[in-house]
């Protein structure tokens, strides 16, 4: 759950900011996820295999190819995007153009 993953993210970063750490190498990261109470041998497999993430790069890419490059990042209709924090004017005019555009 999300307690564990706040674990975790505590535990890198201390790692790394506070104990100097070097986070590409495995053992450093292996000690966080012990340390967070979490699955070893699942992180350990997660870490060997090339293709774990696959499918999160390709998301990635997906969105860095569509102009996301920030947050929030509101996509309308699958075209549309607006990045960051917008004021109620900018949606109600990209709203209106797409109301127009459907009938």
């Amino acid at each position: 759950g999300s307690d564990k993953q706040d674990a975790l993210m505590e535990r890198i970063f201390r790692k790394y900011f506070c104990e100097e750490k070097s986070l590409s190498r495995e053992e450093v990261l292996m000690e966080a996820v012990e340390e967070a109470g979490l699955d070893k041998q699942a992180a350990s497999q997660v870490l060997s295999d090339a293709s774990a993430f696959k499918d999160d790069v390709a998301l990635q890419k997906k969105k860095f190819a569509r102009g996301v490059s920030g947050v929030p990042f509101f996509l309308f209709n699958g075209m549309e995007g607006v990045s960051g924090a917008q004021p109620p004017e900018v949606f109600a005019s990209i709203f209106e153009e797409l109301e127009q555009t459907s009938n």
